[in-house]
């Protein structure tokens, strides 16, 4: 009977040097893991980061890009309007580009373009709003600050008023580019 216990005691202990190998091995391999899951963690982080700011970089160049456009198509109207009205026989009196206006109860505009003109001795003034796509948001949009007008700008008053959009190219609407009241 000895024997058989010395037996139990020596595989008992054998068992137990192994569960401790085991014990061992699965800490090593559970930190192991841990150490992969903050590293994944941390480069998770800093990809997150880096698209932030890449997104950051790109809004800032599309803006940019944008606003370029813009001010392109402006220009480009501008110098059209003009040479549109000098050919219809008006004299251009003043030419304002980025005109905001605020009235005294607070309501506010701005408009791309205002130029005064005469012909045959009578004023008009042409309130241009430029975009690179029209779309009838952005033409109710204008014809809504063009009815305020007056109320923005009093010196306006009396004189023969055009509304003019322009733009590059029209987004599934029928535009009227010159439509005409008086206030």
């Amino acid at each position: 009977m000895r024997l058989t216990d010395e037996r139990l005691e020596k595989f008992k202990m054998e068992t137990l040097e192994q569960m401790r190998e085991r014990d061992e091995r699965l800490e090593k391999i559970r930190m192991e893991t841990e150490k992969f899951r903050m590293e994944a963690d941390k480069l998770r982080m800093e990809t997150f980061e880096q698209m932030r700011l890449t997104d950051e970089r790109i809004e800032k160049r599309i803006g940019k890009l944008t606003d370029a456009q813009g001010l392109f198509w402006e220009s480009l109207s501008e110098k059209g309007i003009i040479k549109f009205l000098e050919d219809e026989g008006y004299e251009i009196r003043k030419v304002l580009r980025d005109c905001k206006s605020r009235t005294k109860t607070g309501k506010e505009a701005e408009f791309d373009l205002i130029i005064e003109a005469e012909k045959d001795g009578k004023k008009e003034v042409f309130i241009a709003e430029v975009k690179t796509t029209a779309t009838p948001h952005y033409v109710d949009e204008f014809l809504a600050k063009l009815s305020d007008i007056i109320e923005l700008s009093p010196e306006y008053e009396g004189k023969t008023i055009w509304g003019v959009f322009s733009s590059g190219r029209y987004a599934d609407i029928f535009c009227i580019l010159f439509s005409c009241f008086s206030k």
